[in-house]
């Protein structure tokens, strides 16, 4: 169809609508039109629309007009009351009607049409208001996008009748698009009928696709004009809403802004002010409720100027109040406060309080209210805000229940109202005994002090410590009432008093018998230390007693602390001078048994303790301590608990009251150290010793990629250098670094935190750098660093480049040599190296370094000599070319590798090893050792003599290692060897035991014993004896060439005391040292056994002949 075919469509459409509209009008006339631009060309006509549409008289009118003249007044007087009424009407004049203009008719209709149908709105576009309306009123399923296509299948329409007036077409979902006209014409039919809607548009012509927007608005705007069905159903829905039957239209009703603050509040909106709001000033008002909708979702399609104007257009107000069916509402205010704290009893004269809280996050403080009613009286409740908890106190009159109602913005909530009972106030009522304390037997009186409305009321028994109640009999006095009673029994005696059914008190009576109990405790104690007595109270009462400590020259304390356990009390002071102490304890003014209490007191604090091993720890090193107790006698020991179990400690007595102690930590961490003397801990324990393994310090990341062909490691100058270790198996320590230049030591910044050491500093000058790590002040294995900077980038210049290394003059067949080209004076350049062979070139490989450096390799094929060329950036440098030598490789079977570290040794030792290529021939050798993981191990070599290499081995890790040693390539004779490194020594699991360490007689002594180390890791027994005169020889023998024990023997040749010090790996074994005594006659041994309380001689010799 062509664009003027498919316009005649529509005009043809909009023609016959327009023309129905117009004769909807004219009908009050009895006048028709049928052709718009002849029917209406005279004005007569037009005249009688615009009166039916202004209803009222606009002027004269030519009935009958005879000339053009008189059509042109009798349209001009109808297009100036339009004028007149706000509707503008751009470049339509009179004489277009006159001559009939079709598309000007057309447009002058439709002006009328939008002002006095649809809408008089000059903000909001007629077209929006009505889409918005059916928007937000339908269901959002129908996906109403416009006023034409969206309508045509008639579906749309259907929904419209069903909310004007449901059950008129409540399966309009049902409907099928492919029925469009079918569908368009029951739904015309059906709003004729059931609605009054007039066919102002065929159903042929709503469901065509030529349909124009005008005509259809035209006809749907019968749907929501004014008093049409939708404006109808949408004041009863707002009706309904605000539960009021007195909204009437949407526009006056409305310009206060009442009806908008109440439709809003009851969707739960806030409106401040809310219900008293001011009724003067409408614009105001219209504002509060347009912001508080805003609040619920509300858009502000509509000022509140426009809403509070009385002309204000009525689709604009339905259309905005529209958006209200998409607001879900808020809580009711039943439930936008709730009782947080109930109440359900209260004392008559006193505060009640209960607790309330805010629901909903929109919810005000200032909307709550609470009243009381009693009886005969309404107690003011105070409510005092925290955020959204009330505290709600009053205080009631009257002893009867009371009823507490809580409102919120007027409306009582759900938990409302509350009941409570008010009790009789018996503060008032006081109960004392004469005695808290009695003895048993004695009489003891109890008085109850309250006003005389009350003594009838009053209840008083007693209760026995055996459970046993009785009530006591009241007497009256002036002040209110008295009971008495004799305790006959030790314990605790308890009286209640009770007022009806109320609880006034309960009290306790204590009853005792200080003639039970029992003082004891130690006869001697410290300065400055805790001294503990105890009293043994069983059989004498729970009564509190009076502790007093008097020292020489009569200076007395009561500073005692008291605790209890069962029956008995314990009595802890800490002595402040020495000599003669009394301890006397009292009970009711009695001495106890027992008391009083003599101690004798020293002072320990001239005791001292000194040495590393107090101080601080390196795990699997011995650690010792020194304690000088300074002439104090008593019997002294050691306990050092390590992170998680006790560790072993040893004990040696230096001198007269001087003690060593020694331990070897086995893990890192906190290690706690208590010396005792008589099993009291000394001044100052117990130690917390830090126990650290810097060789768990590590570095974190591959550093070969950071490192020169040195080792050494490679810094940018002014750049940052970072390096991180792990420390978290290192035990408690800190980390430090100190960077030493050329100039001096650099600023260093480190960060400890997590386990990870963080080390940072910047090189800007050329030289060696040292980089010194520490961990708790000792370096770590891998300190010092040794790093390089180049300093400062130089220009390019080839003249600088230096060539260095065995493979720039000699070679050897087949062996790759290597050389290296220097170029940092150069600057930054680009090598290239060639060279050159009588036969042939000889490939050379190139591998960048650190700052500016090339190593360089390549492998001769056969000897001879060769010309070696070299470019720095494309220029020769200056020494080239080079000459090369190639002679033959050497023989790796002619090569020797000794030493006792093929052996294998103790893990974390140094092993040595032995490399001699004199035999071989000229060569390289090179070496590598890895653990039983194929982790290297570090390995040093050093040449002492020339073809001798020494290998400096330091295996970390227990269990099997391998060395591979080759020359020129090849793996030398033996290669790889294989070596086992054993554990560390661990004295605590060697064993001695034999007769040679237990007492005997000269003559007769078995003075062999034997020690077993098996399990004792890898270490030197060291056997020591020191006899009467001095020290003593002893044989010491492998009991098989491979095994862990050894049989030692020694031959003593006179009586007397033998000391046996028996040590693996320098730390004394358990036991160790051994004390022999060695008497002349079997009667002296059995004395000096029976005085010790050992076994006899017969009794030892038996068993030890038996097992050895």
């Amino acid at each position: 169809m062509s664009v003027y075919a498919s316009e005649d469509q529509w005009i043809a459409i909009q023609k016959k609508t327009f023309a129905n509209w117009a004769n909807e009008q004219l009908k009050i006339g009895n006048r028709s039109v049928d052709d718009l631009a002849v029917d209406l060309s005279d004005g007569v006509r037009l005249v009688a629309l615009v009166e039916a549409l202004q209803f009222r008289k606009i002027g004269k009118v030519f009935q009958r007009p005879t000339s053009r003249i008189q059509m042109l007044q009798n349209v001009s007087l109808a297009l100036q009351a339009v004028a007149e009424d706000n509707v503008r009407l751009v470049n339509i004049g009179n004489d277009d009607i006159v001559d009939g203009n079709l598309k000007l008719t057309l447009g002058l209709l439709w002006h009328l049409i939008l002002r006095y149908q649809i809408s008089g709105a000059r903000a909001a576009p007629p077209r929006k208001l009505m889409l918005s309306w059916f928007r937000s009123t339908l269901p959002e399923d129908l996906e109403i996008s416009n006023l034409t296509s969206s309508w045509r299948d008639g579906r749309a329409l259907h929904a419209l009748l069903e909310h004007c007036k449901p059950g008129l077409s409540p399966n309009w979902r049902n409907l099928k698009a492919e029925d469009a006209i079918s569908n368009c014409q029951r739904a015309m039919q059906l709003a004729k009928e059931k609605l009054g809607i007039p066919r102002v548009i065929s159903a042929e012509d709503f469901a065509s696709p030529d349909l124009d927007e005008l005509s259809a608005m035209t006809y749907l705007s019968y749907f929501i004009k004014k008093n049409s069905p939708g404006h109808t159903s949408m004041l009863d829905w707002v009706r309904k809403q605000l539960k009021s039957s007195k909204v009437n239209n949407f526009a006056t009703d409305w310009n206060d802004g009442q009806l908008l603050c109440s439709l809003v509040h009851s969707f739960g909106g806030d409106v401040p002010g809310w219900p008293l709001l001011d009724k003067a000033g409408n614009v105001a008002t219209c504002q509060t409720g347009i912001d508080a909708a805003y609040s619920l979702g509300v858009q502000k399609t509509i000022t509140a100027s426009e809403l509070a104007d009385p002309k204000v257009d009525q689709l604009t107000v339905m259309t905005y109040l529209s958006q209200f069916k998409k607001v879900s509402p808020r809580l009711p205010k039943a439930q936008k406060c709730r009782v947080d704290t109930g109440l359900e009893t209260a004392t008559v004269g006193h505060q009640a309080m209960f607790m309330l809280r805010l629901v909903d996050k929109d919810s005000s403080p200032s909307k709550v209210s609470v009243t009381v009613t009693g009886q005969t009286s309404s107690p003011v409740c105070v409510l005092t805000w925290t955020g959204v908890a009330a505290e709600c106190v009053f205080v009631p009159q009257e002893t009867v229940q009371h009823k507490v109602h809580v409102y919120y913005d007027g409306e009582e909530i759900e938990s409302s109202p509350m009941l409570v009972s008010v009790l009789r106030d018996i503060s008032k009522v006081k109960v004392t005994s004469s005695q808290s304390v009695v003895r048993v037997g004695q009489s003891l009186r109890i008085d109850v002090s309250c006003p005389e409305e009350l003594r009838e009321y009053v209840e008083l028994r007693r209760q026995s410590p055996g459970g046993e109640i009785q009530i006591l009999r009241l007497d009256e006095t002036s002040a209110g009432l008295k009971a008495t009673f004799l305790p006959s029994s030790v314990g605790v005696w308890t009286y209640q008093a009770n007022v009806g059914s109320q609880e006034v008190c309960e009290g306790k009576v204590q009853a005792f018998d200080p003639g039970a109990a029992l003082l004891i405790g130690p006869d001697v104690g410290a300065v400055g230390e805790e001294v503990t007595l105890q009293v043994n109270t069983k059989g004498a009462g729970k009564e509190d007693i009076h502790v007093e400590i008097e020292y020489e020259g009569g200076q007395r304390s009561t500073d005692v602390k008291v605790t209890s356990k069962g029956d008995i009390q314990y009595l802890t002071f800490k002595p402040q001078a020495e000599g003669r102490v009394m301890a006397e304890v009292t009970m009711a003014g009695e001495n106890i048994r027992g008391s009083p209490k003599f101690l004798s007191v020293v002072d320990r604090g001239k005791i001292q303790i000194y040495g590393d091993g107090s101080i601080k720890g390196s795990r699997g090193v011995e650690a010792c301590f020194t304690v000088n107790m300074a002439g104090i006698a008593g019997a002294v020991t050691a306990e050092v608990q390590g992170p998680d179990a006790p560790v072993t400690v040893t004990k040696e007595n230096t001198s007269p009251y001087v003690y060593r102690f020694c331990y070897v930590p086995t893990k890192v961490g906190i290690y706690t150290i208590n010396v005792l003397c008589d099993e009291k801990s000394l001044p100052g324990c117990p130690y917390r010793v830090p126990v650290t393994d810097k060789g768990q310090v590590k570095l974190v990341g591959d550093m070969s990629e950071r490192q020169d062909e040195t080792g050494r490691l490679a810094l940018a100058t002014g750049l940052q250098t970072v390096l991180r270790f792990t420390t978290d198996r290192a035990g408690p320590g800190i980390f430090s670094a100190e960077v030493l230049s050329p100039d001096g030591k650099l600023p260093v910044h480190v960060d400890q935190e997590s386990g990870v050491a963080t080390v940072s500093f910047q090189a800007s000058t050329e030289g060696d750098h040292y980089i010194h790590l520490y961990w708790s002040e000792s370096p770590i294995e891998c300190s010092p660093i040794l790093a390089y900077c180049p300093g400062p980038q130089l220009p390019v210049n080839a003249t600088r480049v230096t060539i260095s290394g065995q493979g720039a003059e000699l070679g050897r067949v087949e062996v790759r040599t290597d050389f290296l080209i220097d170029g940092r004076k150069a600057g930054p350049g680009v090598p290239k190296v060639v060279m050159q062979g009588v036969h042939a070139d000889v490939p050379v490989e190139m591998k960048a370094l650190q700052y500016d450096r090339y190593r360089c390799a390549y492998t001769a094929p056969a000897p001879g000599g060769f010309l070696l060329y070299v470019y720095w950036s494309d220029a020769l440098v200056p020494s080239c070319p080079l000459k090369v030598t190639v002679t033959p490789k050497g023989d790796p079977r002619k090569v020797k590798v000794t030493g006792s570290g093929l052996a294998g040794g103790v893990a974390g030792q140094e092993w040595k090893v032995l490399v001699d290529t004199v035999d071989a021939g000229p060569g390289d050798v090179t070496t590598q050792f890895y653990d039983d993981r194929a982790q290297i191990v570090r390995c040093d070599v050093t040449e002492p003599a020339s073809g001798q290499f020494l290998l400096n081995l330091f295996p970390l890790k227990i269990g099997l290692h391998k060395l591979h040693v080759t020359y020129d390539g090849s793996h030398v004779n033996g290669s790889p060897f294989e070596m086992f490194a054993g554990a560390p020594p661990d004295p605590s699991k060697v064993q001695v035991f034999g007769p040679g360490i237990e007492d005997g007689i000269v003559g007769e002594f078995e003075s062999r014993f034997l020690v077993e180390t098996l399990g004792a890791g890898a270490g030197q027994l060291a056997v020591k004896i020191r006899g009467p005169r001095g020290g003593f020889r002893v044989d010491m023998r492998r009991q098989t060439q491979t095994g862990r024990t050894i049989n030692c023997r020694y031959d003593p040749s006179e009586p007397g005391e033998y000391e046996i010090s028996v040590r693996w790996s320098s730390v004394h074994v358990p036991g160790s040292p051994f004390t022999v005594h060695l008497a002349e006659t079997g009667d002296q041994l059995d004395r000096l056994t029976n005085e010790r309380g050992f076994l006899t001689r017969e009794e030892k010799l038996a068993g030890w002949r038996a097992e050895i």
